[in-house]
Protein backbone atom coordinates (compact mmCIF):
# COMPACT_ATOMS: atom_id res chain seq x y z
CA UNK A 1 0.00 0.00 0.00
CA UNK A 2 2.85 2.60 -0.97
CA UNK A 3 3.95 2.17 2.96
CA UNK A 4 4.05 4.55 5.38
CA UNK A 5 5.35 8.22 5.05
CA UNK A 6 6.78 9.76 8.38
CA UNK A 7 8.98 12.65 7.45
CA UNK A 8 11.89 11.19 9.89
CA UNK A 9 14.86 13.58 9.62
CA UNK A 10 17.34 11.73 12.11
CA UNK A 11 18.38 8.22 11.16
CA UNK A 12 20.56 6.78 13.76
CA UNK A 13 22.98 3.70 13.10
CA UNK A 14 22.72 0.98 15.59
CA UNK A 15 22.22 0.81 19.29
CA UNK A 16 24.82 0.77 22.14
CA UNK A 17 27.18 -1.17 19.69
CA UNK A 18 29.36 -0.45 22.60
CA UNK A 19 27.74 -2.40 25.71
CA UNK A 20 29.10 -5.53 26.98
CA UNK A 21 32.03 -4.92 24.96
CA UNK A 22 34.53 -6.61 27.63
CA UNK A 23 31.86 -9.75 27.69
CA UNK A 24 32.46 -13.03 25.46
CA UNK A 25 30.32 -13.17 22.40
CA UNK A 26 27.60 -15.39 23.73
CA UNK A 27 27.17 -12.56 26.87
CA UNK A 28 26.65 -9.71 24.23
CA UNK A 29 23.36 -8.44 23.39
CA UNK A 30 23.89 -5.36 21.12
CA UNK A 31 26.63 -5.97 19.20
CA UNK A 32 28.22 -9.73 18.26
CA UNK A 33 31.17 -8.25 16.65
CA UNK A 34 34.47 -6.80 17.08
CA UNK A 35 34.38 -2.92 17.48
CA UNK A 36 36.12 -2.61 14.63
CA UNK A 37 33.50 -4.32 12.67
CA UNK A 38 30.91 -1.62 13.63
CA UNK A 39 32.97 1.33 12.67
CA UNK A 40 33.08 -0.64 9.28
CA UNK A 41 28.99 -1.07 9.20
CA UNK A 42 28.63 2.70 10.58
CA UNK A 43 31.00 3.76 7.57
CA UNK A 44 29.30 1.93 4.74
CA UNK A 45 25.96 2.76 6.41
CA UNK A 46 26.56 6.26 6.54
CA UNK A 47 27.87 6.65 3.36
CA UNK A 48 25.53 4.58 1.32
CA UNK A 49 22.53 6.22 3.16
CA UNK A 50 23.91 9.91 2.77
CA UNK A 51 24.32 9.00 -0.89
CA UNK A 52 20.80 8.12 -1.65
CA UNK A 53 18.91 10.93 0.61
CA UNK A 54 21.35 13.87 1.34
CA UNK A 55 19.06 15.74 2.54
CA UNK A 56 17.84 13.02 5.61
CA UNK A 57 20.70 13.51 8.84
CA UNK A 58 22.82 10.45 9.66
CA UNK A 59 24.54 9.89 13.02
CA UNK A 60 25.01 7.29 15.68
CA UNK A 61 27.09 5.30 17.47
CA UNK A 62 24.52 5.74 20.56
CA UNK A 63 26.86 4.79 22.84
CA UNK A 64 25.74 3.52 26.08
CA UNK A 65 28.28 5.13 28.26
CA UNK A 66 31.00 7.76 27.96
CA UNK A 67 33.20 6.23 30.34
CA UNK A 68 34.27 3.54 27.64
CA UNK A 69 36.73 6.73 26.22
CA UNK A 70 38.33 4.05 24.31
CA UNK A 71 35.79 3.17 22.27
CA UNK A 72 34.01 6.07 21.35
CA UNK A 73 37.90 7.54 20.61
CA UNK A 74 38.55 4.53 18.50
CA UNK A 75 35.45 5.12 16.74
CA UNK A 76 35.84 8.96 15.44
CA UNK A 77 39.68 7.73 14.62
CA UNK A 78 38.33 5.02 12.59
CA UNK A 79 35.92 7.26 10.64
CA UNK A 80 38.20 9.92 10.12
CA UNK A 81 41.13 7.73 8.42
CA UNK A 82 39.03 6.84 5.41
CA UNK A 83 40.25 8.52 2.48
CA UNK A 84 36.24 10.36 1.65
CA UNK A 85 34.40 11.90 4.21
CA UNK A 86 32.11 9.37 6.66
CA UNK A 87 29.21 11.50 7.10
CA UNK A 88 28.44 12.04 10.91
CA UNK A 89 25.33 14.98 11.29
CA UNK A 90 24.80 14.10 14.58
CA UNK A 91 26.62 11.77 17.77
CA UNK A 92 24.30 9.86 19.79
CA UNK A 93 25.13 8.96 23.76
CA UNK A 94 23.29 7.73 26.59
CA UNK A 95 23.64 8.54 29.95
CA UNK A 96 22.38 7.01 33.36
CA UNK A 97 23.61 8.53 36.39
CA UNK A 98 22.35 9.92 39.67
CA UNK A 99 24.24 13.00 39.09
CA UNK A 100 23.03 16.03 36.88
CA UNK A 101 26.35 17.34 36.65
CA UNK A 102 27.39 14.78 34.49
CA UNK A 103 25.26 16.11 31.94
CA UNK A 104 27.58 19.19 31.46
CA UNK A 105 30.69 17.19 31.92
CA UNK A 106 29.38 15.11 29.33
CA UNK A 107 28.14 17.38 26.51
CA UNK A 108 31.62 18.90 26.85
CA UNK A 109 33.62 16.22 26.10
CA UNK A 110 31.29 15.43 22.96
CA UNK A 111 31.86 18.57 21.53
CA UNK A 112 35.81 18.63 22.41
CA UNK A 113 35.95 15.25 20.25
CA UNK A 114 33.69 16.59 17.47
CA UNK A 115 35.67 19.69 16.87
CA UNK A 116 38.94 17.55 17.06
CA UNK A 117 38.11 15.16 14.38
CA UNK A 118 36.46 17.94 12.32
CA UNK A 119 32.73 17.50 12.55
CA UNK A 120 32.66 20.78 14.03
CA UNK A 121 29.12 21.08 12.70
CA UNK A 122 27.63 17.82 13.92
CA UNK A 123 24.54 18.19 16.69
CA UNK A 124 25.18 16.33 20.15
CA UNK A 125 22.65 14.39 21.10
CA UNK A 126 21.94 12.65 24.24
CA UNK A 127 19.22 10.60 23.61
CA UNK A 128 18.62 8.22 26.23
CA UNK A 129 19.19 8.88 29.78
CA UNK A 130 17.89 9.20 33.37
CA UNK A 131 18.52 8.35 36.86
CA UNK A 132 20.46 5.43 37.97
CA UNK A 133 22.57 4.81 40.96
CA UNK A 134 23.76 1.20 39.28
CA UNK A 135 22.69 -1.93 37.42
CA UNK A 136 23.21 -4.92 39.80
CA UNK A 137 22.73 -4.67 43.69
CA UNK A 138 20.36 -0.75 43.85
CA UNK A 139 18.72 -1.26 40.20
CA UNK A 140 15.46 -1.59 41.84
CA UNK A 141 16.22 1.41 44.49
CA UNK A 142 16.89 3.32 41.00
CA UNK A 143 13.86 2.43 39.21
CA UNK A 144 11.61 3.16 42.38
CA UNK A 145 13.55 6.43 42.56
CA UNK A 146 12.65 7.25 38.94
CA UNK A 147 9.00 7.06 39.34
CA UNK A 148 9.15 9.36 42.56
CA UNK A 149 9.43 13.64 43.25
CA UNK A 150 13.79 12.11 43.66
CA UNK A 151 13.44 10.88 40.15
CA UNK A 152 11.53 14.45 39.42
CA UNK A 153 13.69 16.41 40.66
CA UNK A 154 16.95 14.72 39.28
CA UNK A 155 15.03 15.10 35.85
CA UNK A 156 14.50 18.97 36.18
CA UNK A 157 18.14 19.34 37.48
CA UNK A 158 19.47 17.46 34.21
CA UNK A 159 17.17 19.24 32.11
CA UNK A 160 18.73 22.58 34.03
CA UNK A 161 22.35 21.65 33.62
CA UNK A 162 22.05 20.42 30.17
CA UNK A 163 20.44 24.01 29.00
CA UNK A 164 23.53 25.34 29.77
CA UNK A 165 25.82 22.90 27.71
CA UNK A 166 26.82 22.05 24.51
CA UNK A 167 24.48 19.55 24.12
CA UNK A 168 21.54 20.07 21.16
CA UNK A 169 18.86 17.78 22.51
CA UNK A 170 17.76 15.52 25.06
CA UNK A 171 15.50 12.61 24.71
CA UNK A 172 14.15 11.40 28.63
CA UNK A 173 14.12 7.16 28.80
CA UNK A 174 10.98 6.91 28.57
CA UNK A 175 7.65 8.09 28.16
CA UNK A 176 6.72 4.72 26.86
CA UNK A 177 3.11 3.58 28.61
CA UNK A 178 3.34 0.54 31.23
CA UNK A 179 7.50 0.64 31.49
CA UNK A 180 9.31 1.19 34.84
CA UNK A 181 11.74 3.78 33.38
CA UNK A 182 9.17 5.78 32.66
CA UNK A 183 8.20 8.65 35.40
CA UNK A 184 6.05 10.33 33.68
CA UNK A 185 2.91 8.12 33.92
CA UNK A 186 1.97 4.98 36.16
CA UNK A 187 2.94 1.86 35.10
CA UNK A 188 -0.73 0.68 35.94
CA UNK A 189 -2.98 3.27 35.85
CA UNK A 190 -1.18 5.75 33.83
CA UNK A 191 -1.86 8.92 36.17
CA UNK A 192 0.39 11.32 35.85
CA UNK A 193 3.41 11.40 38.56
CA UNK A 194 5.81 14.06 39.42
CA UNK A 195 7.74 13.91 36.37
CA UNK A 196 5.22 14.62 33.44
CA UNK A 197 5.03 17.84 35.81
CA UNK A 198 8.50 18.86 35.48
CA UNK A 199 8.15 18.33 31.24
CA UNK A 200 5.03 20.28 31.66
CA UNK A 201 6.91 23.04 33.28
CA UNK A 202 10.03 23.11 31.56
CA UNK A 203 7.67 22.93 28.45
CA UNK A 204 6.17 26.51 29.45
CA UNK A 205 9.85 27.90 30.18
CA UNK A 206 10.84 27.01 26.47
CA UNK A 207 8.18 28.78 24.93
CA UNK A 208 9.23 31.88 26.07
CA UNK A 209 12.03 31.57 23.56
CA UNK A 210 14.32 33.84 25.43
CA UNK A 211 16.42 32.59 28.26
CA UNK A 212 17.63 35.47 30.54
CA UNK A 213 20.66 35.20 32.80
CA UNK A 214 20.43 33.40 35.79
CA UNK A 215 23.70 33.99 38.72
CA UNK A 216 23.40 30.67 41.32
CA UNK A 217 24.95 30.58 44.53
CA UNK A 218 24.37 27.16 46.78
CA UNK A 219 24.76 23.65 46.25
CA UNK A 220 22.29 21.14 44.58
CA UNK A 221 20.65 24.47 43.20
CA UNK A 222 19.88 24.55 39.26
CA UNK A 223 18.12 27.06 37.66
CA UNK A 224 17.35 28.49 34.32
CA UNK A 225 15.45 31.60 33.30
CA UNK A 226 13.44 32.78 30.09
CA UNK A 227 11.11 35.45 29.08
CA UNK A 228 8.93 36.79 26.09
CA UNK A 229 7.17 40.19 25.75
CA UNK A 230 4.48 38.60 27.97
CA UNK A 231 6.80 38.06 30.75
CA UNK A 232 9.31 35.73 32.88
CA UNK A 233 9.61 32.66 34.14
CA UNK A 234 12.00 30.66 36.53
CA UNK A 235 12.95 26.80 36.85
CA UNK A 236 14.53 26.36 39.92
CA UNK A 237 15.34 23.12 41.69
CA UNK A 238 16.98 21.55 45.03
CA UNK A 239 17.80 18.42 43.93
CA UNK A 240 20.21 15.90 45.84
CA UNK A 241 20.61 12.30 45.67
CA UNK A 242 21.77 12.54 49.56
CA UNK A 243 18.85 11.34 51.99
CA UNK A 244 18.46 14.19 55.16
CA UNK A 245 19.19 17.09 53.35
CA UNK A 246 17.84 20.61 55.07
CA UNK A 247 15.39 22.95 53.75
CA UNK A 248 16.96 25.90 51.82
CA UNK A 249 15.70 29.12 52.36
CA UNK A 250 16.07 30.59 48.26
CA UNK A 251 16.94 34.14 48.30
CA UNK A 252 15.46 35.62 44.95
CA UNK A 253 16.96 38.69 43.57
CA UNK A 254 14.38 39.64 41.09
CA UNK A 255 15.82 43.51 40.73
CA UNK A 256 15.38 43.44 37.08
CA UNK A 257 11.62 43.11 36.22
CA UNK A 258 8.80 45.25 35.68
CA UNK A 259 6.71 46.14 39.31
CA UNK A 260 4.16 43.22 39.38
CA UNK A 261 3.07 40.08 41.18
CA UNK A 262 5.58 36.98 41.13
CA UNK A 263 3.39 33.94 41.60
CA UNK A 264 5.31 30.62 42.84
CA UNK A 265 3.80 26.97 41.92
CA UNK A 266 5.38 24.00 43.52
CA UNK A 267 5.76 20.42 42.82
CA UNK A 268 6.72 18.45 45.60
CA UNK A 269 5.62 15.30 47.43
CA UNK A 270 2.39 17.15 48.46
CA UNK A 271 2.18 19.63 45.31
CA UNK A 272 1.49 18.72 41.14
CA UNK A 273 2.40 22.44 40.75
CA UNK A 274 0.49 24.04 43.40
CA UNK A 275 0.07 28.24 43.98
CA UNK A 276 1.74 28.63 47.33
CA UNK A 277 2.87 32.23 46.76
CA UNK A 278 2.51 35.17 45.33
CA UNK A 279 4.20 38.42 46.14
CA UNK A 280 4.47 42.35 44.64
CA UNK A 281 7.82 43.21 42.91
CA UNK A 282 8.75 47.08 43.59
CA UNK A 283 11.86 48.52 42.73
CA UNK A 284 12.45 48.54 46.69
CA UNK A 285 11.04 45.24 47.37
CA UNK A 286 12.76 42.97 44.62
CA UNK A 287 14.63 40.76 46.91
CA UNK A 288 12.26 37.69 47.85
CA UNK A 289 12.80 34.81 50.10
CA UNK A 290 11.19 31.06 49.79
CA UNK A 291 11.45 27.86 51.91
CA UNK A 292 12.27 24.96 49.37
CA UNK A 293 12.74 21.20 50.57
CA UNK A 294 15.01 18.49 48.96
CA UNK A 295 13.65 17.00 45.64
CA UNK A 296 11.33 20.01 45.06
CA UNK A 297 10.98 22.21 41.77
CA UNK A 298 9.95 25.61 42.31
CA UNK A 299 8.41 27.50 39.18
CA UNK A 300 8.49 31.51 39.38
CA UNK A 301 6.19 33.43 37.02
CA UNK A 302 5.81 37.36 36.72
CA UNK A 303 5.08 39.72 34.46
CA UNK A 304 6.96 41.60 31.80
CA UNK A 305 11.02 42.31 31.83
CA UNK A 306 12.92 46.00 31.52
Amino acid sequence: ADGFFMDIEYWEIWNEADGDAKDPIEAKRTWMGTPEEYYELYCVAAAHLKKCFPKLKIGGPAVSTLFNSDWVENFFKYITAKPERVPLDFFSWHLYTYDPNLFAEHSQLVRGLLEKYGYDDAESISNEWNYNIDWQERFIESVETINSMKGAAFTAASILVAQDSPVDMLMYYDARPNTTFNGMFDYISLERQKTYYVISGFSDLAERKNQIKVEVSGDDLYCAAAADGNGYEIMLCYYSNESGMPKKTIELDLQDVLAGDAEFYLLDERSDNRLVKRESIQKDHALLHIEIEPQSVLFIKGGALK
